[in-house]
């Protein structure tokens, strides 16, 4: 079974994030700044409902993402 490599919005480097297919600069930007300025995310929902990325990316990608 392939397991998919899960991305920690947490501690993932900006380098890290945009060198995910699914995800932009912009959208890279934008997830980073929030962290940095609210700090760590409580549930990867957050990305969503901050409106840092939209609900057809938010579904290609949820998969990738975790916390830990």
């Amino acid at each position: 079974t392939l397991e998919l490599a899960k991305i920690n919005i947490n501690t993932a480097t900006f380098k890290e994030l945009v060198n995910h297919p699914y995800l932009s600069f912009s959208d890279v930007k934008k997830i980073v700044n929030y962290r940095q300025m609210h700090g760590e995310f409580s549930s990867v929902e957050q990305i969503l409902e901050n409106n840092l990325i939209n609900a057809k990316q938010y579904r290609k990608i949820v998969s990738y993402l975790t916390l830990e």
